[in-house]
C-alpha cells in the first residue's frame, strides 16, 4: 500500500470517529431531553391525579364500621411495603407567602400548607373513590412519614389543621398549615440590586432512600410580589445526601426573587449624587472664602459618612464589600478631592501677596540708613528717662524719655526740662495760663 493509501485511510478512519462522536453527543442531548419532557409529564399527571381523585371522592358508608374495623391487626410502627420496596410519598405545597427577612441573620418566615400523599395498602376498605376524614387522635392511628424542613430554625404546626383523607385503595392524603422561619446562603455583593435564592427542603427523619422517596407533585405561590422583593422564578428539584446512615434524597423548591430598587432611588442613590453635586459648587465659590467653602465641604463629607452607614444598616458583617458601600465611598472620594482642592485654591490665591510682601521686606531691609541710626555713647544708660519729642502739638505733648538718671529726673525742675525739649516744627508749645508747670502740682504734661 502506498502512502497516499494510507494517508486516505487514516483521513477515512479520524472522519468515521467524529462522525460517530457527533452521532453519540446528539444521541445523548435526545434522551436528557425525552427525561426532562417527561418527568415535567409525570409532575403534571401526578398532580392531574390527585385533583381527580378529590373531584370524584365520595364519603364512605358506613364510616363508624370502617373507622372500628380498619385498625385491627394494624400497626402504625411499621411502613408499608416494609422490606419490600420503598414507599413514594408524593409532596404537594400551598405557599401564602414570604416575610419578615433579616438579611443580618439571612433568614426569613413562610406559611404553607403542606400535603403528602402515599399509599398503604394495609388500609384499604373498599372503593377508590370513597373516603373517611381522620383528625386529632385518629391520626395517631396511622403511619405517617416523618416530613422534616431541613432549613428551618424554627418551626410551629397548628395541631387543628392535621387532617387526612383515608380513601378506599388506602391512599392516604395527609395536610397541615406550617409556619417556619427559614435560613438560606445569601450573597450581597450586588447589594442593593442582588438577587436571592430562597429554599424550602424536604426531606425524612429517620428514613433513607431504600425506605422512603419523596418526589414533588406541584408547589403553588400565592403572593409573587413580596414587600422588597418580587418572586422572578420557581425551580423544583432533589438534591441527594449521602451519610453514614445512607442516600438522603431532599425535595427542593427554590425560588429566585429579586430585589426592589425603587426605595434605594429615593432614599440612597439621589442623595449621594446630590451631595457630591453640592461638593463642586466649591468650584465656583470665591477662593478667598475659604470658610464658606471649607463649611460646605465638611458637611458634605459628613451626609456621605452617614449614607455609608445607612447603606449597611441591617446587613451581615460579611467579609466582601456591597456594591452600595463601593458607591458611597468613589461619591466620598469625589467629595473629598473636592475639599482638597479648595485648600490647594486656596493656598495658591496667596501665593503672590506673599511674594510681594516678601519683596517689599527685602527691599526696605536693604535700604536702612545706617547714619540714621541713633548712637549710644560710651557709658550713656538706656533707660527711660531722656526726654525725646512730644506727641502733639495742639494739645499738651506729652514727652518721652529715653535715659537719664532717675533721681536727676526727679531733683530737676520741670521748668528746666522743657528748655531743652526741641520742637520738631519749629515752634514752642503754647503757652496755658491755668496749666501749671510745678513738678509737684497738678499738670497735663505725661511722662512715658
Amino acid at each position: 500500500m502506498s502512502d497516499g493509501q494510507e494517508r486516505a485511510g487514516v483521513d477515512l478512519n479520524s472522519v468515521g470517529k467524529c462522525r460517530n462522536r457527533r452521532l453519540l453527543a446528539v444521541f445523548v442531548m435526545l434522551q436528557l431531553t425525552i427525561l426532562l419532557v417527561a418527568g415535567k409529564n409525570m409532575d403534571e399527571n401526578r398532580a392531574k391525579d390527585v385533583e381527580e381523585l378529590f373531584r370524584r371522592r365520595i364519603e364512605a358508608p358506613n364510616k363508624t364500621h370502617i373507622l372500628d374495623n380498619i385498625f385491627k391487626g394494624y400497626d402504625n410502627r411499621v411502613r408499608p411495603y416494609y422490606r419490600e420496596k420503598p414507599i413514594p410519598v408524593s409532596l404537594y405545597a400551598v405557599i401564602d407567602s414570604f416575610h419578615d427577612f433579616k438579611e443580618d441573620q439571612m433568614e426569613y418566615k413562610v406559611e404553607l400548607i403542606m400535603k403528602e400523599n402515599w399509599k398503604d395498602p394495609r388500609l384499604a376498605y373498599g372503593n377508590e373513590s370513597w373516603y373517611v376524614r381522620l383528625k386529632e387522635d385518629m391520626l395517631k392511628k396511622i403511619w405517617y412519614p416523618d416530613t422534616m424542613i431541613e432549613n428551618s430554625r424554627k418551626l410551629e404546626v397548628d395541631e387543628k389543621t392535621r387532617t387526612a383523607y383515608l380513601f378506599g385503595d388506602g391512599t392516604i392524603f395527609f395536610s397541615e398549615w406550617i409556619k417556619a422561619t427559614l435560613t438560606s446562603h445569601m450573597d450581597f455583593r450586588n447589594y442593593p440590586m442582588d438577587v436571592q435564592t430562597l429554599k424550602l427542603q424536604l426531606a425524612a427523619y429517620s428514613y433513607d432512600d431504600s425506605q422512603v422517596q419523596y418526589q414533588w407533585t406541584k408547589v403553588l405561590l400565592r403572593e409573587y410580589d413580596i414587600t422588597e422583593f418580587r418572586v422572578e422564578k420557581k425551580t423544583l428539584k432533589m438534591v441527594s445526601t449521602s451519610y453514614i446512615t445512607g442516600t438522603h434524597t431532599a425535595a427542593v423548591a427554590e425560588f429566585q426573587i429579586k430585589r426592589r430598587i425603587q426605595h434605594f432611588i429615593m432614599g440612597f442613590y439621589l442623595p449621594c449624587i446630590a451631595c457630591t453635586l453640592a461638593s463642586w459648587l466649591q468650584f465656583w465659590m470665591d477662593p478667598t472664602a475659604i470658610g464658606d467653602r471649607a463649611s460646605l465641604g465638611i458637611t458634605t463629607v459628613l451626609t456621605e459618612i452617614f449614607l455609608l452607614e445607612f447603606s449597611g444598616q441591617g446587613m451581615p458583617k460579611v467579609s466582601y464589600m456591597m456594591a452600595a458601600e463601593i458607591y458611597v465611598i468613589v461619591s466620598f472620594v469625589f467629595i473629598f478631592l473636592a475639599l482638597l482642592e479648595s485648600a490647594i485654591v486656596h493656598k495658591a490665591s496667596l501665593w503672590p501677596v506673599l511674594k510681594q510682601k516678601k519683596e517689599l521686606d527685602e527691599e526696605n531691609h536693604g535700604h536702612v540708613d545706617e547714619d540714621q541710626t541713633p548712637q549710644i555713647k560710651k557709658g550713656q544708660s538706656k533707660g527711660i528717662h531722656k526726654l525725646v519729642k512730644l506727641n502733639s502739638t495742639r494739645l499738651p505733648r506729652v514727652p518721652e524719655y529715653d535715659s537719664s538718671n532717675y533721681q536727676q529726673a526727679l531733683t530737676t525742675p520741670s521748668a528746666d526740662i522743657l528748655r531743652k525739649v526741641e520742637d520738631p516744627e519749629g515752634t514752642d508749645p503754647p503757652e496755658n495760663p491755668s496749666t501749671s508747670t510745678d513738678c509737684h502740682g497738678t499738670s497735663n504734661w505725661a511722662f512715658r
